[in-house]
């Protein structure tokens, strides 16, 4: 159910920041080290934002 909730939460685009503190995690690293993989498509997001930002 954790993880579950967590990967959920993620996808749907809560921060990161919240979902850690959701989990209990200290640093908002370990929860993106656990659950990253829930966020797909976060490549093309950043270069669109790079684009975007410096073209």
């Amino acid at each position: 159910m954790r993880h579950a909730a967590a990967s959920l939460l993620l996808a749907d685009g809560l921060p990161s920041i919240a979902v850690s503190a959701v989990l209990g995690h200290a640093l908002t690293s370990t929860t993106l080290n656990t659950y990253a993989h829930v966020l797909p498509g976060s490549d093309r997001l950043t270069a669109e934002v790079m684009e975007r930002l410096l073209g």
